[in-house]
């Protein structure tokens, strides 16, 4: 991963889940779009360990203020440099 989530909490990445099984309803529409997220946690169980989980910019909210309910594995993204 090219970023230094340690000092940046914000990125701009497309989303391409690698499993829709689980994937909550309300992300379904943002699935090969490109948004911006922010890193929230590294999971430290589950299918996920050791993987930073991103939160999504509610895509009409200009100020960066809400986000998404949902909570989604760094693998589920391609990140895109700036």
């Amino acid at each position: 991963m090219p970023f230094d989530f340690d000092n940046i909490t914000k990125y701009r990445a497309i989303f391409k889940p690698k499993n829709i099984d689980t994937l909550k309803p309300e992300c379904f529409a943002y699935i090969g779009k490109e948004m911006i997220v922010r890193a929230v946690w590294i999971e430290d169980s589950g299918p996920y360990k050791g993987q930073w989980i991103f939160q999504q910019k509610i895509p009409d909210n200009l100020d960066l203020t809400n986000w998404m309910p949902c909570f989604l594995p760094e693998e589920d993204f391609e990140f895109l440099n700036d």
